[in-house]
């Protein structure tokens, strides 16, 4: 025993001699591989998202070829599951954009209702949001350029010049229920999207075909993480490069570098170790990075009773990459506050966990309805244990301002959540159906007035029903 006590003694002596030891080196690296994960995670899931959804040969409700539009034509029901905690509140168009190639055009129309369009770079930062009630009469047609664009702006066209080539738009425009989806549509039709190119040689009308791959049929997410290290970081270097990092990333990409992770740089796993070793620590790493991010998500968590939403900078990052890595995992496209908020509650207001064996009440004062400036608008849904909406006979899923319900004498209201339906006319008018499991509520908030973002606005009770 004492022989091998001295000879560890002998070797802490003879690494602390070393002018950088090799245990100083491999925490350094897997402290950075950490923090290459972090910054690239949302880059990942953007390409992810792009080659799920242009995985089609043509347009269609939810997938559409590159630089062409998704129209949704409905609003989400129990029977979507390509997105979880879908909104009943808006239907979506979105696109996905290659600028690298081509600049793009969109043509947009004025609305009389509320209809935005987000769109964000290759790392979720929104790059601009354009309200389509302010638009012109006739509308307005846009350019979107990439980085490395050099040309001629055509005559009539708005330039709106992207930081990165890959760029994602995603447009909420707000619907009151199935009757009114046939207005978002025709709203819809108003809206294009071609390349350039195609304007100028006259071909905008003909839409290219894209490609289906049965390989590239994936959920996002799982594809991000089914990725080994070397492929993970072979294709953020690569991504990197045609989407330049901000130039407030110069820090953190410096850093990067020290393990081969930046814009073009040729990634070299076995830095790590053994095929064996990098594996185990890529796995390590992952669960390591979902730890570290919800860690970092808490300080922007803003509480509210039972009620907790996320806050600013959301969708305008700066350099808060563990926050955006933690919404690119379960909000990806999140909005800018200044849009909506998204409060959710899994439990009542006593604490206690929200379950469809109890009957609940959430009540909103007569003069505490949630605050917004014109054109805004809120709703409370529920979903189910797995973040999905709730089937029930009524295909009910939220009580929403712009969709009637029954105030009590004083103004106020009383929202009915439980599995049953009531007998009582005006419970029924104002029931949100669960079912038997366990649920959570979300009530968004679009527009929200400077009193709901520095959370000066009280919002609403949840309490349990108790048997009489």
């Amino acid at each position: 025993m004492k022989k091998w006590i001295a000879s560890l003694v002998a070797l802490v002596l003879a690494l602390s001699m070393l002018p950088v030891s090799f245990a100083d080196t491999a925490v350094s690296q897997t402290a950075l591989l950490k923090d290459a994960m972090i910054y690239t995670l949302p880059l990942m899931m953007v390409k992810a998202t792009e080659i799920k959804i242009t995985n089609t040969e043509t347009a269609t409700y939810t997938q559409a070829p590159m630089n062409q539009l998704v129209k949704v034509p409905i609003l989400a029901n129990a029977a979507a599951k390509d997105v979880v905690t879908p909104n009943v509140d808006t239907i979506y168009t979105q696109a996905l954009m290659d600028l690298y190639q081509d600049a793009v055009v969109l043509q947009l129309p004025k609305t009389n209702r509320f209809s935005i369009m987000q769109f964000m770079d290759a790392y979720t930062s929104t790059i601009t949001i354009i309200d389509c009630m302010e638009l012109p009469e006739g509308g307005e047609t846009f350019l979107f350029t990439g980085p490395f664009w050099k040309g001629e702006v055509p005559q009539g066209m708005t330039q709106i010049k992207c930081p990165s080539n890959m760029v994602w738009m995603l447009g909420r425009t707000i619907c009151a229920d199935d009757m009114d989806a046939a207005n978002v549509r025709a709203i819809q039709k108003q809206m294009d999207m071609y390349t350039l190119s195609a304007h100028l040689n006259g071909t905008a009308d003909s839409k290219p075909k894209g490609e289906f791959v049965e390989a590239e049929n994936f959920i996002p997410r799982n594809f991000v993480l089914s990725r080994t290290m070397e492929q993970y970081f072979d294709l953020a270097n690569q991504l990197m490069l045609l989407n330049p990092p901000a130039q407030e990333d110069a820090e953190m990409i410096a850093k990067l570098a020290a393990i081969n992770v930046g814009p073009g740089m040729d990634f070299d796993p076995s830095i790590f170790g053994t095929e064996e070793e990098v594996a185990a620590l890529w796995a390590q790493n992952i669960q390591s990075v979902f730890a570290q991010v919800t860690l970092d998500a808490i300080p922007f968590a803003v509480k509210n009773g039972p009620w907790q939403m996320s806050g600013h900078p959301l969708g305008i990052w700066g350099t808060e990459y563990g926050y955006r890595a933690a919404v690119s995992i379960v909000a990806l496209g999140a909005n800018p506050v200044s849009m909506a908020v998204y409060p959710n509650a899994s439990t009542d207001s006593e604490g206690n966990p929200l379950s469809g064996e109890n009957k609940y009440i959430i009540h909103i004062d007569a003069n505490a309805f949630p605050p917004t400036y014109e054109n805004g608008f809120w709703s409370i849904t529920a979903y189910n244990e797995v973040n999905y909406l709730i089937d029930n006979e009524m295909n009910r899923y939220a009580i929403k301002n712009n969709t009637p319900y029954v105030l009590n004498e004083d103004g106020s209201l009383d929202i009915y959540v439980q599995k049953e339906k009531p007998a009582d006319e005006k419970q029924l008018a104002n029931w949100l159906p669960i079912s038997e499991a366990a649920f959570q509520l979300y009530l968004r908030v679009y527009l929200p007035t400077e009193e709901v973002l520095a959370n000066q606005w009280e919002m609403p009770s949840i309490t349990k029903v108790t048997a009489e």
